[in-house]
């Protein structure tokens, strides 16, 4: 019977000793599991931010295409505009070489003139006489540059003719 009985401490000794390794194995994992979900958490977190921080540079990209994009068109009605200006100051220029009875420039042979849009262009008045703008005054900037003139024309007042009167 006494062996029995120590057999049967012993057991019980055994089944503590078990039961606090099992506790002890227990609290391990509870620790891994919040570890591990934290990690999880923190993660998903850092995710949620970086996918926050592309949507933001998204949005920034698409403003500054959009405003890229009106800056281009802006750019291109302003070189539309500066085409047309010069084709009409070619016009003009091929218009004066063949009063003044000159031959037009190399440039003019290449490119045939365009027609001009008749909506686009007011009628010029020319004055034959002294230069005198838009409100009679005397030329403006609103008349736009003065014309080329061969130094040489007949066209020129006597004493604005190069080499005579001089």
């Amino acid at each position: 019977m006494e062996e029995a009985q120590r057999k049967r401490a012993q057991l019980q000794e055994a089944l503590e000793q078990l039961q606090a390794k099992k506790q002890v194995a227990m609290e391990k994992l509870r620790t891994a599991q919040e570890q591990w979900r934290l990690h999880q958490e923190k993660l998903l977190q850092q995710r949620a931010e970086a996918s926050a921080e592309v949507r933001l540079r998204q949005t920034g990209a698409r403003q500054e295409l959009r405003r890229l994009h009106q800056e281009l068109g802006a750019l291109r009605q302003q070189a539309g505009q500066e085409r047309h200006r010069l084709q009409r100051h070619q016009t003009f220029l091929q218009l004066l070489h063949t009063l003044q009875g000159q031959l037009p420039f190399p440039e003019a042979e290449t490119e045939p003139p365009r027609k001009l849009d008749p909506a686009e262009d007011e009628p010029q008045q020319r004055n034959t006489g002294d230069a005198v703008g838009r409100d009679g005054a005397g030329p403006s900037e609103a008349d736009g540059p003065p014309p080329a003139v061969d130094v040489g024309s007949p066209w020129l007042p006597e004493g604005q003719r190069h080499g005579k009167g001089s």
